[in-house]
This record gives structure tokens, C-alpha cells and sequence, in this order.
């Protein structure tokens, strides 16, 4: 999704969780393949309807160039005052992604809460493990000494790493390898490009 897409939605966000209630659009996104198996399970086990809402938003900007061409029609037969709205959003002005700070350039805390902020990559946060070298026994370890939590699982998984690689684990390196496993998101954020 281009930045402009992602901008029309976070500027609508509370107007949209306001209004639409998922299951009218899940499917749709479905059979248009933006949305898998297990994101519509993970999205219909939510407790409310404004949960639902909420992890559809936060999941639809990393789902590919079409997902919000294709959300916008599965808005189509239902919530025409909502395309309404996401058309008439002003993105002449794009926010430097609200990052003041700009890139991230250490291998720290702030690199590590961009990565773990993430909802694909929790969702796949051993996979990530893996891909950085750390063993099943680390990965269990950590799985099961912040069991409450997916993302300081996450968190504490790059630790984990950083520790182990010593100087060779840098931003440089963990990029390439969020590249390599298709989180590009992250990578643009840990550019400074976008919040």
C-alpha cells in the first residue's frame, strides 16, 4: 500500500471503527486474497466489534499494493459515505512519518519497539528468530519466559540476538534480513519514512 493509501486510512481510522463492522467486508477481502486464513480468524476472535475493527486497520496497510483499492470495494455495497470520506482526504501533505527523530541508527531500544510493533512480525516473530541465527531452545526460552506477551516476546527476541552477535548485529543487518522476509513496512520505518 502506498503511503498516500495509508495516510487516507489513519486519518479516517476513527471514523471507520466507528461505523464498519468487519464481517460485512471479511469476506470480500478474503476472496480478493488480501486477507488469509488465519488473519480472519485472528481478526473474527477479537472481543468486540471495535477490536475487530482495529486489527483490520492495522493489519490492511502491510497486505500488498491492492489492499486498499480492494477495501474500498468490499466498502462498496454498505459504507458509501466511507469512500466518501477516504476520497476526499487531504494527502497533499504527507507527515514525515510523524518521526521526528528520523532513521533509526543505533541497535537499540527504539529499533527494537519499530520491529515489535508490528503485527505481521509478531505473528511471525520465531520465524524472525530463526532467520537471526537463534536456536529452538532460545526461541522457546523466551516463548515461555514472557508467555503474557507476544510482543515482548518479539522484543526480547532481538535482545537475544543483539547479545549474541555482539558488534556484528547492527540496524544494517537486521533491515536486510526484515527485507529478505518481506517486511518492508518495518524497513521504511526504521528509515524514518512513516509512523
Amino acid at each position: 500500500m502506498n503511503q498516500e493509501d495509508r495516510l487516507r486510512l489513519r486519518r479516517n481510522r476513527l471514523t471507520i471503527i466507528k461505523d464498519l463492522d468487519v464481517k460485512d467486508v471479511l469476506d470480500h477481502l478474503y476472496c480478493k486474497e488480501i486477507i488469509n486464513e488465519d488473519d480472519k480468524d485472528i481478526i473474527k476472535s477479537k472481543d468486540t466489534r471495535t477490536a475487530r475493527c482495529q486489527e483490520l486497520l492495522d493489519r490492511l496497510p502491510i497486505r500488498g499494493p491492492n489492499a486498499y483499492a480492494i477495501f474500498k470495494e468490499a466498502l462498496e455495497e454498505r459504507y458509501d459515505w466511507l469512500i466518501k470520506d477516504l476520497d476526499d482526504t487531504d494527502v497533499s501533505s504527507i507527515p514525515s512519518a510523524g518521526n521526528a527523530a528520523g532513521p533509526v541508527t543505533e541497535l537499540g531500544h527504539r529499533a527494537f519497539k519499530v520491529v515489535a510493533d508490528n503485527p505481521q512480525v509478531l505473528m511471525g516473530w520465531k520465524d524472525l528468530g530463526r532467520e537471526l541465527g537463534l536456536k529452538e531452545a532460545e526461541l522457546a526460552e523466551l516463548e515461555y519466559a514472557n508467555n503474557r506477551s507476544l510482543k515482548e516476546q518479539c522484543y526480547q527476541m532481538l535482545v537475544a540476538w543483539k547479545n549474541k552477535q555482539g558488534s556484528s548485529a547492527t540496524v544494517d543487518v537486521l533491515k536486510e534480513i526484515l527485507s529478505d522476509n518481506g517486511y518492508m513496512m518495518v524497513v521504511d520505518r526504521l528509515d524514518g519514512k512513516y509512523t
